[in-house]
């Protein structure tokens, strides 16, 4: 699901996205690397070492690298990639995902993917929208403001709700969409469609639910309590359609099968 883009637009789009979220990580303070973020269980420093690591496990997919199996995965991902400088540990990540994603015909390209076989030019949105959604974990972390690009949010927002109903139930890396304001900001509203709660005060309270595996962003739970004054009684409508779909494909995927029948869909 492309926007329409000049040769040159989705390496633009990708370095405004660098950018704008490697600004929050050259904010955090030397007192912040260990406070709490929306992402349960997960401090600044996790945080910043899981979208780094991003950065560089998708910049070797994007020139051939298969994914891990799942153990030899776990391990990756607990790995240290910060090492003493967090901020140049981001840029040198950064700089690697440009230069996959600049080679010839790659957004044409079939690549595997957490979410399943996609072509390049969805690893590039599926890259931009980690690194606006963690920017923002990261600002709401840290009390920066959330200076993230609003049009590349709202691309993403749009590519996203077309997108969530086509990730399996079992490949679903973000909790289902939250209520939000209709006339939030753009990060705002792509946050919530992605599982974070927002409140109209700019006051994220997804750290705070109970018993979520660490590392969730953020854990699949029930709202307790009632809802926050001015925001609607119900998430964005087109993500909860998308929600709604993708829970309809995964009970017709769990039904018993004949060996007549055929799937509607191609199953992953």
């Amino acid at each position: 699901m492309a926007a329409p883009a000049t040769p040159n637009a989705p390496a633009e789009l990708l370095v405004r996205a660098l950018d704008a979220t490697g600004d929050l990580v050259a904010g955090v303070r030397p007192d912040q690397w260990e406070a709490p973020t929306p992402c349960t269980g997960w401090s600044v420093r996790d945080l910043v070492n899981h979208f780094v690591g991003g950065n560089h496990m998708f910049a070797g997919i994007l020139r051939g690298r298969q994914l891990a199996p799942p153990a030899q995965a776990a391990k990756a991902r607990s790995a240290d990639h910060l090492g003493d400088d967090p901020v140049a540990a981001y840029r040198q990540s950064g700089r690697a995902l440009q230069d996959a994603f600049a080679q010839p015909g790659v957004l044409e390209q079939m690549f595997p993917s957490p979410v399943g076989t996609v072509p390049g030019v969805v690893v590039l949105h599926l890259r931009i929208t980690e690194l606006l959604v963690h920017g923002w974990d990261l600002a709401r972390a840290t009390a920066q403001p959330a200076a993230l690009p609003a049009d590349l949010a709202e691309q993403e927002l749009l590519f996203t709700r077309g997108k969530l109903a086509d990730i399996p139930a079992d490949r679903q890396p973000f909790a289902p969409p939250q209520p939000v304001s209709a006339d939030a900001p753009a990060i705002d509203r792509l946050a919530a469609c992605l599982g974070r709660r927002v409140t109209p005060g700019g006051t994220e309270t997804a750290h705070a639910q109970e018993a979520a595996p660490p590392g969730h962003c953020p854990v699949r739970s029930t709202r307790r309590g009632g809802r926050p004054a001015g925001i609607r009684p119900g998430p964005d409508r087109s993500c909860r359609q998308a929600e709604r779909q993708r829970a309809r494909r995964a009970r017709r995927d769990a039904r018993p099968r004949g060996a007549w029948e055929r799937p509607c869909a191609m199953r992953r």
